[in-house]
């Protein structure tokens, strides 16, 4: 009987101090901007999104003065983030896996204009309601759409 309860013992506690492993769901992606500064985030709690836009100091002043200008030399990287729930704190939200990293780079041509490059680095193309991929230039209007966080000094 005694030998028993042991086996039994162990086949009930000894499971039990397996470190349980993380499920994909949980894991949090982080996004390196480099030399990049944020300029703005938002989400969008309809698509469960939430997103950074990166960019350097030059796209920052293009940013501020309403996108009017561009310069050779601007560099602005938008992230997106699929939104989960916080666990650590009731009804907020945190970024979970990373869905799309986009970058706008301006160059001169030989003509002396600034053209606009895009290039989606990471995941698929950003689809509407209808399943419909945005074009490139679609893109670029979205992420010049975006105001930067302006903090007072």
């Amino acid at each position: 009987m005694k030998y028993l309860f042991l086996i039994f013992i162990s086949f009930t506690i000894f499971p039990a101090c397996k470190p349980s492993v993380p499920s994909k769901e949980d894991t949090r992606e982080m996004f390196d901007a480099g030399n990049l500064q944020v300029m703005s985030s938002f989400a969008n709690r309809k698509a469960q999104t939430m997103s950074v836009l990166y960019g350097n100091q030059l796209a920052l002043q293009a940013a501020l003065s309403d996108y009017q200008t561009h310069q050779p030399g601007e560099h602005y990287t938008l992230v997106v983030y699929r939104q989960v729930g916080n666990k650590y704190w009731y009804g907020s939200y945190q970024n979970g896996k990373l869905l799309s990293a986009e970058h706008l780079k301006t160059i001169s041509s030989s003509g002396g204009k600034t053209l606009i490059q895009y290039n989606l680095e990471k995941g698929s193309p950003i689809k509407d309601k209808f399943g419909k991929a945005d074009t490139e230039q679609q893109r670029i209007e979205y992420i010049f759409s975006h105001r930067p966080s302006a903090f007072p000094n």
